[in-house]
């Protein structure tokens, strides 16, 4: 029996177009199932649940869900203000999730629950009355999207209107029956007590009582007659039908009597028709063998017709063959001739290097002579020998001067390339066009097209080209925040497809074809949003891997689609990845021909960062945790793997990471252990990059320009205090530089990308690279513009 609490008011009615409920619902489902499930304003189960997506909330653990009517009203009559926090506009979504759990509820008839709510109400009255039982009541038990064609159609609680509505009765049909019928049995009742004694006050007391409801019993009878006169007629109509189904009988028995002769008249007809039917079942056979027959040749003939056709289709592919041989031929014609060309240029190139090493050591010549003269004058001043002897002293002074320059200096590190960024660096573009906080950049060349790629808050992918500063194409088939973006190789290299994959908070990652404008493919297995994505430096790019609120880490197949493993080790969000750069040093952009047999064969990982403070290294083969690193005191945002030419000792054995506890770190996977902290940041460090900047001696230099490995040493780090720090990998001093950002804008910076410039002129380039404005970093603020320096 449903449980009311004493001095509850009767309930009337019960709504299916607002929240349902709660008790209602509660008859048929435990309480703890449905704490989840209740409107945060109402505090009833949510009908057309919502789920809160503002961003202030990400820190949530739990849906924020609201029934749909009662958000429509609050923030009409709140000016678009979120229910949670007092903020706005108000985002949301809808909580598919919860619709179908709500839906799928299972509940008892609403009218049968009032019913017994206002029962139980009204239970304690008086001492000594018992409350009476419904005699009408519906056993209809079932779902919530059930329950409307329930109480349209079969609900046998339906509300009727009287019949005596006209009178003044207002109650509905069935209750108002049977209250007559029990007054009047209990009439009859006192009929039969005083009938022999006091027949005439009988017959007042009858009469009285008829009077009394006489619009009633006279209705009453009319209609008690009318049945008796359908019951007569039905039990006129059985009687006909058991006439009828006793001349059918005897029917039957005379069809049966003439069916038996005819059995006994075809017995004798087969007797004498049994020596013709012998042999008219050999002639059948004989049909049959010849059908069979015939129909073999028909098959042989088919198959013979099906062969002569699989025979001019592989002409016709010899055909298609030997014409795709001849363009391959022509192409390596061309190819051969673009080579020699390469040939050509290079040797242009080799010469041109030559001529700026003697140009280089022209300069330091003239800076050793012009030292020379500097110190035989501070000499000449300070000593007043002979001329002889300050000719001896001067010969010392430049030999010294010789080992002063030499490479055994480390204070003397000019950082011609850093330095020369730091000295240069400025704003040079910016691209407008999100209309919400940008969260993801990505850069790669396409056809000799310098294009970057963008995920907004605004559920928007964008595309630019960096030498116009112009978007070039959009997509919005997002239904939440874009949270990465990412170009990818493997279409390019093997379909000559320009593809950008993306990840949101919808759930999805979705494949786009930005140069025919569509989308590819859709992956929609994770259950939270998706925080970050990395295509393998393997294979061409063919695997991805993707990190989710749901607590996984999962490795898909670009080719097929499928998820081939899931990572489960976190006890949080994870909100950023990063897979093992290729494990050889390889000059010739291999990157797209370097396939190895089995994913991971040769031992490459990945890194993930968790809202649980830890860095985590997965063996892709084994799909096995390797190792925890744990220093990190809040969030990590953004890992980095080292390349194989990082400064650092252990290349690919470095992580790089940065965290929302304001710091960058440095970790060896080979020791397990932290090597490298560098603080400074006054807020959340949201990205980190390996810069292509070198710090490196003077005699290093020409080294470098001959072709000698580019050693990075400098790591970059961007934050929410609107600052970016260069930070020199081989001590944790203080930072080497500061780009600083306007602190009055309301957000810092979220994700930052280096570029490398493409220049015609090999001269230019060249001076560029030893001045370090050969790169630009590309980074991206909050307030929906991204920018480039």
């Amino acid at each position: 029996m449903l449980q009311v609490e004493e001095k509850v008011k009767n309930l009337t009615t019960l709504s299916l177009e607002g929240c349902y409920n709660k008790d209602w619902v509660a008859t048929s489902t435990k309480q703890n199932k449905l704490a989840s499930l209740q409107c945060l304003l109402c505090k009833q189960i949510a009908n057309n649940a919502m789920e809160l997506t503002c961003d202030e909330h990400d820190d949530y653990k739990d849906a924020l869900i609201v029934g749909e009517q009662c958000l429509i009203k609050y923030l009409n009559e709140n000016n678009n203000q979120c229910p949670i926090g007092k903020h706005g506009p108000c985002s949301c979504m809808k909580g598919r999730t919860v619709r179908n759990i709500v839906s799928k509820l299972k509940v008892i008839c609403p009218r049968q629950f009032i019913n017994y709510f206002n029962q139980k109400a009204n239970e304690q009255t008086k001492e000594g009355e018992m409350a009476t039982e419904f005699k009408h009541i519906c056993k209809f038990k079932g779902k919530i999207e059930e329950m409307k064609e329930h109480l349209e159609n079969s609900c046998s609680l339906k509300l009727l209107e009287c019949k005596y509505k006209e009178f003044g009765c207002d109650d509905i049909l069935f209750k108002h029956l049977d209250l007559l019928l029990d007054h009047i049995a209990i009439l009859q009742n006192k009929i039969k007590q005083n009938q022999l004694d006091e027949p005439n006050t009988i017959v007042i007391l009858v009469f009285f009582c008829f009077k009394k409801e006489n619009k009633y019993i006279d209705c009453n009878f009319e209609e008690t007659k009318q049945l008796k006169l359908k019951i007569k007629e039905q039990g006129d109509e059985i009687q006909l039908l058991k006439l009828n189904s006793a001349n059918k009988n005897t029917q039957i028995e005379a069809l049966l009597k003439q069916k038996q002769q005819w059995d006994e008249k075809k017995k004798l007809q087969n007797h004498f028709q049994q020596e013709p039917l012998k042999y008219c079942t050999d002639c059948e056979l004989l049909k049959r063998e010849l059908n069979e027959k015939e129909k073999e040749l028909n098959n042989h003939n088919t198959e013979i017709d099906q062969l002569k056709k699989q025979m001019q289709n592989k002409d016709n592919e010899i055909n298609k063959l030997k014409h795709d041989i001849q363009l391959k031929d022509k192409q390596i014609i061309d190819k051969d001739e673009s080579i020699q060309q390469m040939e050509r240029d290079i040797e242009m190139i080799y010469d041109g290097q030559e001529k700026r090493q003697l140009f280089c050591y022209k300069q330091f010549i003239q800076l050793l002579e012009e030292k020379n003269l500097q110190l035989t004058q501070d000499s000449q001043i300070l000593s007043g020998k002979s001329n002889d002897q300050n000719e001896v002293e001067e010969q010392k002074q430049s030999s010294n001067q010789d080992n002063s320059l030499s490479p055994t200096s480390e204070e003397t590190n000019l950082t011609l390339n850093f330095d020369g960024f730091c000295s240069s660096s400025k704003l040079l573009s910016t691209f407008i066009g999100h209309t919400a906080a940008v969260r993801s950049i990505d850069y790669s060349i396409f056809d000799d097209d310098q294009l970057i790629c963008s995920g907004s808050q605004d559920h928007i992918v964008h595309v630019w080209d960096i030498n116009t500063n112009k978007q070039i194409q959009s997509f919005n088939g997002h239904s939440g925040s874009v949270y990465c973006v990412k170009f990818s190789s493997y279409y390019y290299y093997n379909y000559q497809r320009n593809v950008i994959c993306s990840s949101s908070a919808d759930k999805t990652i979705r494949f786009w074809d930005f140069k025919y404008n569509q989308q590819l493919k859709i992956l929609n297995e994770h259950t939270g949003w998706i925080d970050s994505i990395e295509f393998s430096s393997f294979n061409g790019g063919r695997y991805l891997c993707s990190g989710s609120s749901d607590r996984t880490i999962r490795l898909w197949d670009v080719e097929t689609s499928k998820s081939l493993h899931i990572f489960n080790e976190h006890t949080d969000c994870v909100c950023c990845v990063d897979i093992s750069p290729l494990q050889s040093d390889n000059n010739n952009n291999d990157n797209k021909s370097n396939k190895i047999g089995v994913i991971g064969g040769n031992g490459y990982t990945i890194c993930s960062g968790s809202y649980d403070c830890t860095i985590r290294i997965w063996d892709i083969e084994t799909t096995k945790q390797l190792i925890i690193f744990k220093g990190h005191e809040n969030t990590v945002h953004s890992v980095k793997y080292g390349l194989n030419k990082s400064g650092m000792n252990g290349g690919t054995n470095i992580i790089l990471s940065g965290s929302w506890d304001k710091s960058v770190r440095l970790w060896d996977i080979r020791s397990g252990k932290q090597i490298q902290v560098f603080n400074g940041h006054r807020n959340r460090v949201m990205s980190v990059e390996y810069s292509p900047f070198i710090i490196r001696n003077n005699s290093n230099i020409f080294n470098w320009i001959r072709g000698s490995n580019c050693e990075s040493n400098v790591i970059c780090s961007g934050s929410w205090d609107n600052t970016i720090r260069f930070w020199d990998i081989r001590s944790n001093k203080e930072e080497l530089y500061i780009i600083n950002r306007d602190e009055n804008e309301e957000n810092g910076i979220n994700c930052l990308k280096f570029l490398s410039l493409k220049k015609k002129d090999n001269m230019k380039r060249l001076f560029e690279i030893v001045c370090g404005t050969f790169y630009i970093y590309c980074l991206c603020h909050l307030n929906k513009n991204l920018e480039t320096f």
